[in-house]
């Protein structure tokens, strides 16, 4: 009898083991589900304005940055190649890149990629620079520096290209050939931006910015900015710098002498963490854990929005200002500052990572801009 019990206890438990088991099978099936259920349902619920999306677009991995090709297309970088889309979200190209770069680097360069009407240029993890063809996405000349500090920035003229690494230097390189024109060292410094305009390159080294002539590489300007610089727009008239610390917090130079227009005082305006600044009609408008809005002219604060989110780039349309958050997308009044429209980003996790906060910017073509999250694209149209 005692063996008889024996027996039908151990058969007993490891009945009730299997259904324990089963149980635990059940309910990871039941939570995958409700978590795929939670995207789809995401995915159809993102609306701007009321405005459902034209199209989404699912890549083959983590988007790491869009740009605009300047008509109705849109150029998309992922961890293992890019994409060129047309306005209706139809692939028109895709190119793989090998050894793509590792999404958890790619953010120290804290851009994506770069284009104008001749090129595509990408920059990897590893400091090396990859160029296609915008039309066809053919791989043309790739520059590949003798270390592996990354890219910190790139800017285009119609002609060359200015690249800025990590390691303090500043290169020029011919376009059509990939060949170098000239380079600079700027010892005990990091390069932050580069900007060319009118002829000349502007290099921001943390501290300072220096001005050098375009064509031969030669410095023109050094200024002192007693501040650590943070984010940076320039145009042919002023040249806009956000500060993380020191006295002032946000400074407009004239580009030609680095003389101040004006400046404003941290006491004035605190702030921190700067994604992007964007200028447009006499305004001027920072991002980062704050939205802010300047006088280009003179820099009155004209309004500031906090939102308990870190906003990234802002695009503008109409009397709208479109901005992406980790958790939001936000519509604000371009007057005032009111917010018109809140939408939760279709994730489900919402807290992103360090890559979707530098380098996955939304951008802006003439009737379309597109949101990117995780590795999804949505595609809205302007024009309605």
């Amino acid at each position: 009898m005692l063996w008889k019990k024996s027996v039908s206890q151990k058969l007993g438990n490891i009945n009730m083991a299997k259904k324990a088991v089963v149980i635990i099978v059940f309910i990871t099936m039941v939570i995958i589900g409700l978590k795929y259920l939670s995207q789809s349902e995401y995915i159809q619920s993102l609306t701007l304005m009321g405005e459902q999306p034209e199209w989404v677009f699912k890549a083959d991995a983590h988007i790491l940055s869009c740009t605009a090709d300047g008509n109705t297309g849109v150029f998309i970088q992922t961890a293992k190649g890019v994409y060129l889309l047309d306005s209706s979200g139809n692939i028109v190209w895709n190119t793989k890149i090998d050894k793509a770069a590792e999404i958890y680097r790619d953010y120290i360069t804290r851009i994506g990629i770069k284009s104008n009407s001749k090129i595509l240029m990408i920059p990897r993890d590893n400091g090396e620079v990859i160029t296609m063809a915008p039309l066809d996405g053919e791989l043309l000349w790739q520059d590949s520096p003798i270390s592996d500090w990354p890219v910190f920035d790139i800017d285009l003229d119609q002609d060359n290209a200015y690249i800025s690494r990590m390691s303090s230097s500043l290169v020029a390189i011919d376009l059509e050939s990939g060949d170098e024109i000239w380079s600079n060292s700027v010892p005990n410094r990091t390069s932050v931006f580069v900007f060319s305009i009118n002829d000349k390159v502007y290099l921001g080294t943390g501290y300072a910015i220096l001005t050098y002539n375009a064509k031969n590489g030669e410095l023109l300007t050094e200024q002192d900015l007693s501040g650590l610089m943070d984010g940076v727009f320039v145009d042919a008239e002023n040249i806009f710098i956000a500060l993380l610390n020191g006295e002032y917090s946000v400074v407009s130079l004239d580009p030609n002498t680095l003389e101040s227009h004006w400046s404003i005082s941290r006491d004035d305006l605190p702030i921190s963490d700067v994604n992007s600044i964007v200028v447009k009609d006499d305004a001027v408008y920072i991002s980062g854990y704050q939205l802010i809005k300047l006088s280009a002219s003179s820099g009155e604060i004209l309004w500031v929005k906090d939102q308990d989110d870190s906003f990234r780039k802002p695009l503008i349309q109409n009397n709208n200002l479109l901005v992406q958050g980790n958790t939001h997308l936000y519509v604000f009044d371009i007057s005032n500052g009111q917010l018109l429209d809140r939408q939760r980003i279709p994730a489900l996790f919402p807290i992103v990572s360090m890559v979707n906060m530098t380098n996955s910017q939304p951008c802006q073509g003439q009737s379309m801009f597109w949101i990117t999250v995780e590795n999804r694209l949505y595609g809205f149209d302007l024009l309605q």
